[in-house]
């Protein structure tokens, strides 16, 4: 095979992985916003308006976002979600071309011909792409709007772009390498990776690995102006898209961000100075605890057979190309242990770039021993008594084919990883924050003042009147760039207040009597971590007067009578048992028990992954006992809303069920109590 038929087969494969995880991606994509991230909702908030982002400001991201909002098909969100999977996408074709890459540099093992060496290469490459694709943190981060898709796409093309550099200097036998040819690569690398300082500024932890392999494949290069004055230009040009942070300070899109970027100390604060609090967190002696969480993260994300075998590349790596091992390895183990010591809720996101350099070198120990095993092979009668008509140039593969079949076993690793993935993974039915949002902005009275969250946590809320220009004429008090609107500091219309995201369980009613009664009007199903905790959706409304929150010898309509966790559930009355798809229906539940705060009821419609959940009385009961009445012999508890009906729900009938989560016990079974019927 010539070198042009190489380079088309190499290209061929790159197209393929991406275009096999991209329709993966599309398929399991976010339709619009997700609270999957904590960022992510302003990630698809501030870019469409060319803002400032929360610390470090990522200024490419930024860019490219804006480019992605102009899109002419979903909503911006889904845009941004869609950013996300044509990076991870993209980072897989990397990943195939960088195993190719490292492989056509080292060294050759004795008495493999060319066919048998190509085909296991270009597998190897194939397992290690799709090995990384469907891993589960690097899937989850490619199906919403996040930072570490584009982040480990321009890591990968900065690795390929120093790999060709490096390749061309050793091309060039030793004579001097100053070439054209040789600048514009290395030009191209420093760029590159100046710009992946606007994705994640952790990326300087690749520096001592990239400075080791530079030095090591060109031992002159501080003595020669060309390549130095081509590395320091192209990363000073990537940044260069910091300053950015002082034009865009004070953005009236900033939710976030106390520190003020519009000095050369406020920019330093703004970047490398930033979350020093998470830095440096634990002390040596809990190293070996670290060290344990790491490994369960990768263990959890390429099986143990994956991560076998990137341990068994590493070795095959020293051994056969030790310049891409000390290449690796220095900018793995930098990265790796500064964020085993950083202490963030998400960790798991964060090693993604490790990740990328654990799927490179899985599948360069799967290549090296593919090949072993081939020259084996070869080396044994064939068990077959006519010769393969597989050749290429006159070479022939006889002796390979129980490798092949091997190769084609270990090559079904990132297949299970689809199917055993693919439920954790599948956001294409999350529609939660838009359907609510959607129903909530259609309900609020003129003039109403809407209470949320502040800071990066509340963009759910914020993207509706930033992006969508949604009802202007309401009053968002913690809105970047708006106020109350009459300038008084006081809210003086109706009184509405969301509990969303990792916000609290109490609403706020920024303004407003602090004894208004929080009166539930609309509760939607989103994702939940932890049923007790946060990624409620609820919609309140503030009014001085007490809810009817207990009742006397209840009749529901649809009787039910059966234990719930703690609780009895009598019934429940329901405004219609058939509902277009996004719509609502109207619940009123009756509970009789021991009524305390330990308990969250979940309801859920549907097989979705998604539930509605809320505190059991929706926050009143302790007030409304110690101040309306005590519980009295036959009373019931009710809880009265209006409940999502999710959008991305098949047409058809789906079951309705209902479980509670207790603080001591936890969640009991889920009970199913009807059905409902989903229109189109």
């Amino acid at each position: 095979m010539d070198r042009k038929s190489r380079v088309n087969v190499e290209v061929a494969i790159a197209g393929g992985v991406f275009v096999v995880s991209l329709v993966v991606y599309l398929l399991t994509l976010t339709p619009s916003l997700s609270y999957n991230s904590i960022d992510g909702n302003e990630l698809a908030t501030v870019p469409s308006q060319l803002g400032l982002l929360h610390q470090t400001g990522y200024p490419v991201y930024t860019w490219v976002g804006k480019v992605f909002s102009l899109l002419p098909f979903g909503d911006v969100a889904y845009r941004a979600n869609l950013l996300s999977a044509v990076s991870a996408a993209g980072t897989v074709a990397l990943i195939s071309s960088l195993v190719v890459l490292l492989g056509r540099g080292s060294a050759r093992i004795e008495g493999l011909t060319t066919v048998p060496r190509d085909v296991a290469l270009y597998g190897s490459a194939v397992f290690a792409a799709l090995l990384l694709a469907f891993s589960v943190t690097f899937w989850s981060q490619a199906v919403i709007a996040e930072l570490y898709a584009p982040n480990t796409f321009l890591l990968g093309l900065a690795l390929i772009l120093l790999l060709l550099w490096a390749r061309h200097e050793e091309s060039m036998g030793g004579r001097d390498a100053t070439d054209a040819k040789s600048v514009r690569l290395f030009g191209g690398f420093a760029l590159v990776y100046g710009l992946s300082m606007g994705t994640h500024l952790s990326n300087l932890a690749f520096a001592p690995g990239f400075i080791f392999y530079i030095l090591l494949t060109n031992r002159f290069f501080l003595l020669q102006p060309r390549l130095l004055a081509a590395g320091l230009v192209g990363f000073g040009l990537g940044l260069l898209q910091f300053v950015w942070l002082p034009l865009k300070a004070g953005d009236s899109t900033d939710a976030v961000s106390s520190v003020r970027p519009d000095d050369l100390s406020g920019v330093y604060d703004y970047t490398l100075g930033a979350f020093p609090q998470f830095r440096w967190a634990y002390p040596l002696s809990d190293m070996p605890e670290r060290i344990y969480f790491y490994a369960s993260f990768v263990i959890a994300n390429f099986y143990l057979p994956g991560v076998l075998l990137a341990i068994a590349g590493a070795w095959a790596m020293l051994w056969r190309h030790p310049k891409a091992f000390f290449l690796l390895m220095g900018a793995y183990l930098p990265h790796v242990v500064f964020f085993m010591e950083y202490n963030v809720v998400d960790l798991e996101v964060f090693f993604l770039p490790s990740h990328l350099i654990v799927a490179v070198v899985a599948g360069y120990g799967l290549w090296t021993a593919l090949e072993l095993g081939l020259v084996q092979a070869q080396r044994l009668p064939s068990p077959f008594p006519v010769r393969s008509p597989l050749s290429v140039n006159g070479e022939g593969v006889r002796g390979w084919g129980l490798p092949a079949i091997a190769a084609l076993l270990i090559l079904a690793l990132p297949v299970y990883s689809v199917v055993d993935r693919w439920d954790e993974n599948d956001e294409s039915r999350n529609t939660g924050i838009n359907d609510f949002y959607e129903l909530a902005f259609e309900r609020l009275p003129e003039g109403a003042i809407l209470s949320g969250g502040s800071g990066v946590t509340s963009y759910d809320l914020f993207y509706y009147p930033i992006v969508e220009d949604l009802r202007p004429d309401i009053i968002i008090p913690t809105l970047p760039g708006r106020d109350d609107r009459d300038g008084t500091g006081t809210a003086s219309g109706p009184a509405y207040a969301v509990t969303s995201g990792f916000l609290g369980r109490t609403p706020s009613f920024a303004g407003a009597d602090r004894a208004l009664w929080q009166v539930p009007v609309l509760a939607s199903p989103t994702v939940s971590f932890d049923p007790r905790g946060g990624r409620r959706l609820t919609l309140y409304r503030g009014q001085t007067e007490a809810p009817q929150l207990l009742v006397t010898n209840p009749s529901p309509l649809v009787r039910i009578d059966e234990p719930v966790g703690g609780l009895t559930l009598l019934g429940y009355d329901i405004d219609a048992h058939e509902v277009e798809a996004g719509g609502s229906v109207h619940l009123r539940l009756y509970w009789t028990g021991a009524f305390n705060n330990l308990y969250s009821v979940s309801t859920q419609i549907g097989d979705a992954p998604y539930f509605e959940n809320h505190d059991f009385g929706f926050g009143n009961l302790n007030r409304y006992l110690t101040t309306v009445r005590p519980v009295a012999p036959g009373d019931a508890l009710v809880e009265e809303y209006d409940l999502v009906v999710l959008s991305s729900l098949d047409a058809g009938e789906h079951r309705f069920r209902i479980r509670t989560v207790s603080a001591t016990a936890g969640a009991s079974e889920w009970l199913d109590i009807g059905t409902i019927m989903v229109r189109d």
